[in-house]
């Protein structure tokens, strides 16, 4: 379960199709930095699981 801040809960979309959740257009500048803060603490914290993040977007040896 994410801690989600309440400034930002409005304007970030909580789709499963995406490892992190996603900031929606039309955020404010400081709601942009308070999710870049979120979004920081979420990829480098201790309890993050980061094994999605060591697979590559696309595979360079498709043939």
């Amino acid at each position: 379960m994410l801690a989600i801040p309440l400034e930002i809960i409005d304007v970030i979309d909580l789709n499963n199709d995406y490892p992190v959740p996603v900031l929606k257009d039309g955020a404010t500048d400081k709601q942009k930095i308070i999710y870049a803060d979120f979004i920081t603490e979420l990829l480098t914290g201790e309890g993050c699981d980061r094994g999605y993040m060591d697979e590559p977007f696309f595979n360079i040896n498709h043939k």
